[in-house]
C-alpha cells in the first residue's frame, strides 16, 4: 500500500517548494521536501528531549523557534505550505502564537496525529505578512503513515480523505474554498502523482524532488519516519545524513547546523525574550487619566517578575505609584499578578504611603 503527499512551502513571497510523502514496501515512511525561496541561509536545528517535551531536529532559517518543517523523536513531521489567502479568527480565551511557531509546538508535544490536532484546538494562530507570519496551511504525517492537512478557513479545517491529501501544494484542498488555485500548484502536483509508482528508496524520492525543483530552490530534503534520519542537501552541496537519535545523545542542549555548511555546530541562544514591557492606561471622570508600565524579567515558563510605575492625573492631585510586581500564567492563557506599591506625593500632606494591587485576566 501506498500513501503520497506533497507540500509546498512559502514564507513572504509566493514561492513554488515541494514536499512528497510515500509508505514503500518495506514499511518505512518517507518524506521528501524542496524548500523554494529567494533569501539564503538556514538552519538545521537540533533540540534534545526535556521532561516535557520530545527531542526534535527543524529546518528554518531565524529564529530556530519557527521552522517550516521537523520531525520528532516520535516519528512524527510536520511541514507547512503558503497560501494566498487564509481566514481565521481569533479566541481571546487561547493563548496567541504566531503561524510558523506552530510547527515546533506539535513536534515538541504530539506523538501522533491526534495528539497534533490536539494541540491545533489549543491556540488561537496568528496570520499575517506583514508581521511576517505567514499565510499557510499544514501538513502532519506519522510514521504508520498516517497523514491530515490542516488548513483554516472560517474555522479550523482538518482534512483526513487521503485521496484529498495525497498531494498538497499551494492551494485549499477544504471543499468549501472557492478561490481560484494556482496553476503551477497544480502542474507540480501533476508531476509528482504521475512520478508515484516507481517510488522504492530515498534515492527516489530526491529524483521527484529535482523534477519539480526550480532556480529558486534553497534545500533538498528526505525523512525517514521509522529511523528518524534527515537526509539534507543545500542546493549543489554534498548529501549529509543526520541520526536525529544519535544527534540527541551527542548534544544535551539545543545545537544547530549551517544549512550551507553543516560541519559545524552552535549553541542556540534562548529564544524566548529576555524581559517583557506591558504598558497600560484609562481614562476617568472630569480628565482624570493614568499611564504607565510594567518591566518584567522571566523566571521560567510560566512565571515573570518586576517593577511597575504609573503616573496619576486627576482633578484634585497628581501622584506616582511604584513597586514590585510577580505576575504567573495558568491554564496557558490566564495570567495573575500580584504586588506591593508605593504611592508618592499622594495626599496633602505628601504622606508616602503602601498599597497592594492584583490582577487577573
Amino acid at each position: 500500500m501506498r500513501n503520497i503527499f506533497l507540500i509546498a512551502v512559502f514564507v513572504y513571497q509566493l514561492s513554488a517548494c515541494t514536499i512528497f510523502h510515500t509508505q514503500i514496501e518495506r514499511g518505512a515512511t518517507l518524506v521528501g521536501r524542496n524548500f523554494d525561496w529567494d533569501k539564503e541561509g538556514g538552519r538545521i536545528n537540533i533540540i534534545p528531549a526535556t521532561k516535557t517535551n520530545y527531542g526534535r531536529v527543524t529546518l528554518s532559517q531565524t529564529p530556530s523557534n519557527m521552522p517550516y518543517e521537523g520531525m520528532n523523536d516520535q516519528g512524527l513531521f510536520i511541514a507547512v505550505s503558503a497560501l494566498e489567502h487564509t481566514n481565521t479568527t481569533t479566541s481571546l480565551l487561547k493563548p496567541i502564537v504566531k503561524s510558523l511557531e506552530m510547527v515546533d509546538i506539535v513536534l515538541k508535544n504530539a506523538a501522533n496525529i491526534d495528539e497534533a490536532i490536539a494541540e491545533f484546538n489549543n491556540y488561537s494562530i496568528a496570520f499575517g505578512e506583514f508581521l511576517g507570519y505567514p499565510l499557510i496551511h499544514y501538513k502532519i504525517v506519522d510514521k504508520t503513515g498516517n497523514s491530515v492537512v490542516v488548513e483554516f478557513d472560517n474555522g479550523i479545517k482538518v482534512i483526513k480523505d487521503q485521496k484529498i491529501s495525497q498531494i498538497m501544494a499551494n492551494h485549499y484542498l477544504n471543499a468549501t474554498n472557492k478561490l481560484p488555485k494556482r496553476e503551477d500548484s497544480l502542474q507540480r502536483t501533476k508531476i509528482v502523482r504521475n512520478a508515484l509508482q516507481s517510488i522504492e528508496s530515498v534515492d527516489d524520492l530526491f529524483k521527484i524532488l529535482n523534477k519539480v525543483s526550480t532556480s529558486h530552490t534553497l534545500w533538498s530534503s528526505v525523512y525517514n519516519l521509522q529511523t528518524q534520519t534527515l537526509y539534507f542537501k543545500y542546493k549543489n552541496e554534498p548529501l549529509r545524513t543526520f541520526h536525529l537519535k544519535e544527534e540527541l545523545y551527542k548534544h544535551r542542549k539545543p545545537i544547530y547546523y549551517d544549512a550551507k555548511d553543516p560541519t559545524k555546530t552552535k549553541k542556540i541562544e534562548n529564544s524566548n525574550e529576555a524581559f517583557t514591557i506591558r504598558p497600560h492606561f484609562g481614562f476617568g471622570n472630569k480628565g482624570s487619566a493614568y499611564f504607565g508600565a510594567r518591566v518584567l524579567l522571566n523566571a521560567n515558563q510560566t512565571k515573570k517578575y518586576g517593577l511597575e510605575i504609573t503616573k496619576f492625573n486627576t482633578n484634585d492631585d497628581d501622584f506616582l505609584i511604584a513597586g514590585i510586581v510577580l505576575e504567573q500564567r495558568l491554564f496557558r492563557w490566564f495570567n495573575m499578578s500580584i504586588g506591593t506599591l508605593g504611592y508618592f506625593d499622594y495626599g496633602k500632606n505628601d504622606e508616602n504611603i503602601a498599597g497592594l494591587t492584583t490582577n487577573l485576566g
